[in-house]
């Protein structure tokens, strides 16, 4: 009995250990969040990658084309300023919030 129940637990351990492992070799998503003062942010997917540096290197590049974007098309007066912000999260993350919710 008490060898089953060691097997058991060494089991459970492995399997445990293995999820760890798989959760960390998730995709990453590029998420844009548009913020306009007065009204709710709208966020939405950009892109997927395979890797956290993939992504950063992207949310990089989509940044400087905002800026070079905003360089040589300032906003009117009569618009509010808006903002255009990037981020980079695991899959298993959605920062719109639960399903539920939106």
């Amino acid at each position: 009995m008490m060898r089953l129940a060691r097997r058991a637990s060494l089991v459970v351990v492995l399997l445990l250990a293995s999820v760890g492992t798989a959760s960390a070799e998730c995709a990453w998503v590029l998420w844009s969040t548009l913020h306009i003062p007065g009204s709710s942010d709208h966020v939405a997917t950009v892109a997927a990658f395979a890797s956290k540096g993939e992504c950063q290197r992207d949310l990089e590049k989509s940044e400087a084309w905002q800026d070079e974007k905003r360089k040589t098309n300032p906003t009117r007066a009569v618009q509010p300023p808006s903002r255009l912000y990037y981020t980079c999260l695991p899959d298993t993350v959605d920062p719109r919030g639960p399903k539920g919710t939106r």
